[in-house]
């Protein structure tokens, strides 16, 4: 079984990025609208895991 990656809800976006991106996290997608979902992004934390932020 495969279980999803985490997500978490943020108000911006762009600052909430910002800040994972000084604390360590890689960037694996910038912040992006989409017609499908909220604007999101994708960080990789220091332990290798992907993390999706949502706007909301």
């Amino acid at each position: 079984m495969t279980l999803g990656r985490p997500g978490l809800g943020v108000e911006d976006i762009d600052a909430a990025h910002a800040r994972a991106l000084a604390a360590g996290a890689v960037e694996i997608e910038a912040p992006v609208d989409r017609p499908w979902k909220p604007r999101s992004s994708t960080v990789q934390d220091p332990g290798g895991k992907h993390i999706d932020l949502y706007q909301g």
